[in-house]
């Protein structure tokens, strides 16, 4: 029964090839190899020898030795491979398998195709036989692109080009075609070996002679420069005798060639080149066709051979057709099936969703405490998180008891919020939900909560309102900090500016985010209220985004201490901006409900104004009629200066002033790119006398940017502007040069590199009329000495008189140093040495002393200040003199 039936064992014997063990592996490779070597009997496992080799890339399914196995079985596999070699003599699985049955292979091609670069060499010999079987049974299934991969193949491997040239050789036998884009490589001799000449004159020629017109003269262009170049032989023998037969197809193409074979057959002494040249000479003259009529002949039969092979695949082509149709008329069967089952379920979805409906009619009306929003929110925190409805829960003050309870419910969210509300007002019950998502960082859920909350106040606290025009300020805020958003908004308005808020504008059934879009859209100014959970709201970001994408001005107010500019993806917007701090420190709290210093309330509406944005005359209250107005306080200033006491000047106001600031002389605005020669300017200038303003200087921790560089620039006598070219581009710069320019500041130009004069974008108006220093020279900024510095000194002693500044001109450690500290004693005298003052009628406003510059300020009483030593009073009784000062509130 083993050998009468062995079909029977071959399934078994071919799963041995895909074990691990190298010896079954080997005795299955074996039996298979001497099972499939004749007959047909492997035919049908073709596609499982496939199928385990793609699996295992064993070479023992393409190829098995069987030179000795029968002899060497009983010792050892292993043994036979070290003794007689790898795979020697040996009888090809996959080919003789192949034969039998060609289409097994065709949807695995590709797959096979690409172990043609297997890193095992065995396999890849072997794949290349098996390509040339493949080539001639079927050579449909090369693509461009594996005919790419040969040929790359071919010009890669010089060793070996002739096997991958056969391959190519045996698809242009029948796919002539195929052989188009690689006819320029093809005749180009110094890339073949010249052994490879016979196989590629062969593959020319039956290019050639399936070919028309400029294709073909290509080819015979190529076999003339054979003739008349190649020092082998057999080349040109080769190529004298594919010039005879693609000349037979082509006769004009070999006519215009006729002189160069003349020529050949003249001068050569080798006796076969010249019959093959006498050949093709008879022909062109009708002598001699009885060769090439043979060789036509041969080339029919071959013609007629696949023929015959067309027509029986054209036979398995309608016998495929007869299938499909049939299945086809199944298939139309079971459409209509599926369609009748269709249409019954579109049937049972309405009535699930109708019945859907009602349970959650239903359901509404069992659930009644919970708002409608509830079940969105549900549907965020049911799932299993880390901030789920458990957390909410906790923040809610409900117990572990609680929870369990509610996690026995379909849904645990909505029973928990339905007894949250039950046991609640509705307004406080919402606020608190709304905290807590906000403060679990579910700001997906608490925008859900926002929305409902904005779009229910104004159902009944305010009736939409229909402005005739857009009101010119929009303000954009988060909704923990409404109440005092209405606060800016009512003081807004009673400044003149109509105002954009949420509750003000929306209606019932109005649409959130159109209603914003048009608020934005008309508005002329933003003011976004920022607090900490400001950046993170998503509607927060939809204004913000909207108001940059429209190019409006933005003016950001700090409603609490944080960090800025705001984390997440207002950071980069907010960077280029400067807050104006809304909230109050200690000394500045008012005695009404304002929250916001009154100074900062000035810097709002002069931003208003710097943006165009023109209150209402008519609608202005009394209380802001003529807020830019500084207002008059009497002053008493005690002139008894004397040496031997401790009684100086002194100021008294109607408010309580113990110390002032000392403002620097000189404020310099530079860019952060020149920071290490301004730096050496600022240390010169010291030097000369001068207080100077400098932010690396003066900027502290958790200080305000702008507020330091308006009180900079407020208090200073002169601002020195370090021109560059992206001094010009810089925000903060511009907002230095163009508050200098408004508070009527002098401002020396310093131009640091060279560029136009006056510099590009909106600094050219405000320094176009100003002579500008040059100091482009880079070896004077390492410096700072000589005339031209001189002549920076003298511009600046224009603005900050002599005596001024030796009034003023503590030095920078004591700027930046509180006033307490103890002074050296003068040691003739036992008592602290006098500092140099300034004529005592001679004084700095009052408003430039207070808004000067204080992240560090020196604050000393002028009671602890020495009398000048020239005053005329020194030694007289204290006086009292009144005059006024302005002091902007």
């Amino acid at each position: 029964m083993k050998y009468t039936e062995p079909s029977k064992l071959i399934p078994g014997v071919i799963d041995m090839l895909g074990s691990d063990n190298d010896t079954v592996r080997d005795m299955g490779g074996h039996q298979i190899s001497m099972t499939t070597r004749s007959g047909t009997v492997g035919g049908p496992y073709m596609v499982r020898l496939i199928q385990i080799f793609l699996e295992t890339e064993s070479e023992s399914i393409l190829c098995k030795s069987v030179c000795c196995l029968s002899v060497c079985l009983p010792v050892s596999l292993s043994v036979c491979r070290s003794v007689c070699g790898v795979y020697t003599s040996s009888g090809l699985i996959f080919l003789n398998v192949y034969e039998q049955n060609p289409g097994a292979l065709t949807p695995y091609f590709q797959e096979l195709f690409e172990h043609l670069d297997s890193g095992n060499s065995s396999v890849k010999s072997y794949m290349k036989m098996l390509l040339q079987k493949v080539a001639k049974y079927q050579p449909d299934l090369f693509t461009g692109e594996n005919m790419d991969v040969l040929m790359k193949e071919a010009l890669e491997d010089s060793l070996l080009q002739i096997v991958v040239l056969m391959i190519v050789e045996e698809i242009a036998k029948r796919r002539p075609e195929k052989l188009t884009p690689f006819i320029e490589q093809l005749t180009t001799p110094h890339l073949w070996n010249p052994n490879c000449s016979y196989t590629i004159s062969n593959m020319l020629q039956y290019y050639a002679v399936r070919q028309e017109g400029n294709e073909a003269s290509k080819v015979m262009d190529y076999m003339i420069k054979v003739v008349q170049g190649s020092p082998d032989k057999v080349a040109v023998g080769t190529a004298l005798n594919s010039i005879r037969l693609i000349g037979f197809k082509h006769r004009p193409v070999l006519e215009r060639y006729r002189g160069v074979i003349e020529q050949f057959r003249d001068t050569t002494k080798d006796n076969d080149h010249h019959s093959g040249c006498t050949a093709i000479i008879d022909m062109l003259d009708g002598k001699s066709l009885d060769k090439v009529a043979a060789e036509m002949k041969a080339l029919q039969e071959d013609v007629a051979d696949l023929e015959i092979r067309v027509i029986t695949v054209e036979t398995d082509v309608v016998e495929v057709k007869d299938t499909v149709r049939v299945q086809g008329e199944d298939l139309g069967r079971v459409k209509d099936e599926v369609a009748e089952h269709g249409q019954r379920l579109d049937q049972v979805e309405e009535t699930v969703e109708v019945t859907v409906a009602k349970v959650e009619e239903i359901d509404g009306k069992t659930l009644s405490h919970a708002p409608f929003w509830s079940r969105d929110v549900s549907k965020l925190l049911n799932p299993d998180t880390e901030h789920d409805w458990r957390l909410l829960s906790r923040r809610l003050g409900y117990n572990s008891d609680d929870m369990r309870g509610w996690a026995q419910q379909a849904d645990p969210c909505m029973a928990m919020l339905n007894e949250w509300y039950a046991t609640h007002k509705t307004r406080d019950a919402t606020f608190a939900v709304l905290t807590a998502l906000q403060d679990m960082s579910r700001e997906d859920a608490a925008a859900i909560v926002e929305n409902a909350m904005k779009n229910a106040e104004a159902v009944v606290e305010d009736e939409e309102f229909e402005y005739a025009t857009p009101p010119d300020v929009f303000l954009s805020y988060q909704w923990g900090h409404q109440n005092e958003v209405r606060l800016l908004r009512q003081h807004l308005e009673m400044a003149g500016y109509s105002c954009w808020m949420d509750v003000g504008q929306m209606g019932g059934g109005d649409k959130l985010f159109e209603k914003i879009d048009s608020g934005i859209r008309g508005a002329k100014v933003v003011i976004c209220c920022v607090n900490e959970k400001y950046s993170k709201s998503p509607n927060c970001n939809r204004e913000v985004n909207l108001t940059v994408s429209l190019g409006k001005p933005i003016i950001p107010l700090l409603m609490e201490q944080t960090t800025w500019p705001p984390p997440g993806s207002m950071g980069p917007i907010f960077s280029e901006y400067l807050f104006i701090r809304f909230f109050q420190r200690s000394g500045e709290e008012t005695k009404d409900s304002r929250y916001w210093p009154l100074s900062k309330f000035q810097e709002l509406l002069m931003q208003l104004s710097l943006n165009a944005v023109m209150p209402d005359e008519a609608a202005v209250q009394p209380e802001y009629k003529n807020w830019w107005v500084p207002k008059t306080e009497d002053i008493k200033v005690d002139k008894n200066r004397k040496n031997g006491n401790s009684k100086t000047s002194a100021i008294v106001t109607n408010q309580s002033f113990d110390k002032v600031t000392v403002s620097p002389d000189v404020f310099i605005s530079y860019q952060w790119g020149r920071q290490p020669q301004v730096v050496r300017l600022y240390k010169a200038l010291t030097s000369q006398g001068f207080t100077c303003w400098l932010d690396i200087m003066q900027m502290g921790g958790g200080d305000s940017l702008f507020d330091k560089i308006d009180k900079g620039v407020r208090g200073c006598r002169v601002v020195v502007s370090c021109v560059t070219p992206k001094y010009a581009l810089s925000a903060n710069c511009r907002r230095e040069v163009s508050l200098a320019d408004a508070l009527k500041k002098p401002l020396v130009p310093l131009l640091l590199e060279t560029t136009s004069w006056p510099p590009p974008g909106p600094m050219g108006p405000v320094l176009t009329q100003l002579l500008y220093i040059d100091y482009t020279d880079p070896t004077l900024q390492e410096k700072w000495t000589g005339p031209k510095f001189q002549e920076l000194v003298a511009k600046i002693r224009e603005n900050v008189p002599t005596h001024d500044s030796s009034a003023n001109s503590l030095s920078q450690g004591q700027l930046h140093t509180k006033s307490d500290a103890p002074q050296p004693a003068d040691e003739s005298r036992g008592k602290p040495a006098s500092l140099p003052t300034a004529n005592p009628e001679v004084h700095d406003p009052p408003h430039q002393q207070l808004q000067g510059c204080d992240p560090q300020p020196v604050e000393r009483s002028l009671q602890d200040r020495p009398p000048p030593p020239h005053s005329p009073d020194a030694k007289e009784a204290p006086q009292v003199a009144s005059s006024s000062c302005c002091l902007i509130q």
